[in-house]
């Protein structure tokens, strides 16, 4: 994880308390590619209070149709299906970011 921008995007993440959203048909044409998956566990333990997840709907510009169910398939694949990263993912996250809720 030592490329120039994953670097600055965890010390956005840690310092500056930014968000980052995972997409990962953008990462790679292989959704299970070990380096999609090593970077989300990166930005999850640098702060999992502060990640989401999303389709990136309405996919301007993508040549291919995307399927997000297989997109959010492989996105809990990523972290074996551990539900308590799902629900903070998918469910406490966007309410604390969209909703101004508590994330805690």
């Amino acid at each position: 994880m030592n490329h120039p921008t994953t670097q600055v995007i965890r010390k956005l993440l840690v310092e500056r308390g930014a968000w980052v959203k995972l997409i990962g048909y953008r990462l790679s044409d292989d959704l299970m590619d070990s380096r999609v998956i090593e970077r989300a566990h990166v930005f999850y333990g640098d702060a999992p209070g502060q990640m989401i997840w999303g389709t990136d709907w309405p996919h301007v510009g993508i040549k291919k149709p995307v399927d997000a169910g297989r997109l959010l398939n492989a996105f809990a694949r990523w972290f074996d299906n551990d539900p308590e990263v799902m629900h903070r993912v998918l469910a406490m996250n966007p309410a604390c970011l969209f909703d101004q809720h508590d994330s805690n």
